[in-house]
């Protein structure tokens, strides 16, 4: 497995053995996600608007904001013994 830039872009390449195809495929995927290039296709898959992204971004963070708290308040209860 390789990786390069072509016109800017990072790309994954995987030689492919005889017959190997399957296992060549596998590699492929996993070199992309380490990449990044999977999250990256999905953002560029549409316009968003900045106000939108900023909502999200806020909505998102929001959201972590409430899970961390939630997983705070549950480690200081002490635990409950019947």
């Amino acid at each position: 497995m390789s990786r390069r830039k072509h016109n800017g872009a990072l790309v994954a390449q995987v030689a492919v053995a005889e017959g190997g195809v399957e296992r060549a495929l596998r590699v492929l995927k996993k070199a992309n996600e380490k990449l990044g290039l999977w999250k990256d296709e999905k953002r560029h898959r549409h316009h968003v608007k900045p106000g939108e992204r900023r909502r999200l971004k806020q909505s998102q963070a929001r959201r972590k904001a409430r899970q961390r708290q939630a997983k705070r308040e549950q480690q200081a209860e002490p635990e409950k013994r019947p």
